[in-house]
């Protein structure tokens, strides 16, 4: 799945690209799992992945990132 649409877990990239914060937090909690296997921990370090930046999700940090863009 990927989100075309806020919240964000990023400014802008250089070519104007935001990215979603749902395709981040799939991405890191797929790598967590990955590095939590050699641990039989799968589960316990995808849920982390998903959960590391949730905060980000919030009004005030969603506005931070407009202002970093804004300049």
């Amino acid at each position: 799945m990927q989100a075309t649409s806020g919240p964000f877990a990023h400014s802008a990239n250089r070519d104007g690209q935001r990215h979603p914060l749902l395709d981040h937090l799939l991405a890191t909690g797929e790598l967590a799992a990955q590095f939590g296997s050699a641990f039989n921990l799968t589960d316990h370090c995808q849920l982390a992945g998903l959960w590391h930046d949730i905060g980000k999700a919030a009004p005030a940090f969603q506005a931070y990132l407009d202002g970093c863009e804004a300049g």
